[in-house]
Parts: structure tokens; sequence; C-alpha cells
């Protein structure tokens, strides 16, 4: 105690400990990348909601282009509140879904970004960490693929001085919007090239 001296009012104080800024609702993505191929016609992206769960929270979430084009690979979702996702009370997760445009033409991988905007809630959110997430489209699908129709022909073998056609077909699929060029050429096997079939080296187009 101290000796030689007197208190004066206020003796007490009260200390209010304000937490509110640290249980706002906080929403982020889930994942720093988000891979989709682009047959899967949409890609969707969690978002996830931490702090306090008891308000109804909204948030934006809208797509920047980079590689990918608005209107030719994706359809945007613009910076306004056409573009909100909403968590209800006690939700914490829910899909930030963009529509993709599945072509018939062979592309690279392209991306665009999702980002997160404008918060909101009863007693404020804030953004996390997370704002944002790259989206990776891939076009497996569609890449121009050639092979021969079958894996296994027959032929029976002609008689001395004679000589037998087989006709083998090379097949495509994927983009067929642009001219192919491969190459073909035999190999032995039991049979000899020269001796029991004449051996071929071409170029095809297709």
């Amino acid at each position: 105690m101290p000796q030689d001296c007197v208190f004066n009012d206020p003796q007490e104080i009260v200390i209010t400990i304000d937490d509110r800024e640290d249980d706002k609702p906080l929403v982020e993505f889930r994942d720093a990348e988000t891979r989709v191929t682009e047959s899967d016609g949409e890609v969707s992206a969690l978002v996830i909601r931490k702090g306090d769960l008891n308000q109804p929270t909204s948030v934006r979430c809208y797509t920047r282009q980079i590689d990918a084009a608005v209107g030719q690979d994706y359809i945007e979702r613009p910076n306004t509140d056409e573009s909100l996702i909403h968590f209800a009370p006690g939700q914490t997760a829910a899909p930030c879904k963009v529509k993709l445009i599945n072509d018939i033409m062979y592309e690279d991988k392209e991306d665009f970004r999702l980002v997160l905007g404008t918060p909101t809630s009863p007693v404020g959110a804030k953004l996390g960490e997370q704002k944002d997430t790259l989206v990776i489209i891939s076009d497996d699908n569609d890449e121009p693929t050639v092979g021969f129709e079958k894996s296994v022909y027959e032929v029976v073998e002609p008689a001395k001085g004679q000589i037998q056609r087989l006709r083998i077909c090379v097949v495509r699929t994927g983009d067929l919007t642009t001219e192919m060029t491969g190459r073909v050429h035999t190999k032995d096997g039991n049979a000899e090239s020269g001796l029991d079939y004449i051996p071929i080296r071409q170029v095809f187009k297709l």
C-alpha cells in the first residue's frame, strides 16, 4: 500500500476489451488456384467464412481477365452487386461459379482470376489474405490426336509372285479446324521387310 499519500477519485477504472474487429465475419477463397477443364462447362471456387457466423454476410465475387478472354472462354462476373454471393447465419462456405464456353478449337492452358470485394454484414465484414484465386482452364479434350483405326490387322499371305494390298486407316480426333501433318513407317516384327512385305515411309496430311 502507498504510504504518506491520499487516493483521489476515481480510484478504480473500467477497461473494456473490444474484440469486434477480430470477430467480424471474414471471407476468403479456400484455394489459391482452381483448375478446371473447358468441357466441364463451369468452374466453382469455394469461398469460406470465419469469425462471427451469427450474421448474414455477402461479398462480391467477380472475374478479372488474364489469358482467357471474356465472351470467348468464360462468362464475365462484373464487379457489381450482380455478382454477390450470400452466407446465411451459421453458413461457413459458399461457391462462386463461372460459366465456361466449350468450343471445338484446341487451346493451350489459359487463365483468369476470381476476386472478392466489398464484404458486408450488420456488424461489418472483412476479407482474408486469400482474396483471389487463379482459375486455370485446360483443353485436353480438344487436343488434336491421330492413331490407327485398329490395333491389329490380319491379311492372308498371297501366292508366290502375287501382291496383296492392305488398307490401314489413320483417324484423327480433337480439334479438326486446322491441317495436321504426320509420318508413318513400317517396322519389322516376325515379318521381314523386303522379304515378307514392302516397307513404307511417308508423310500424310489430315
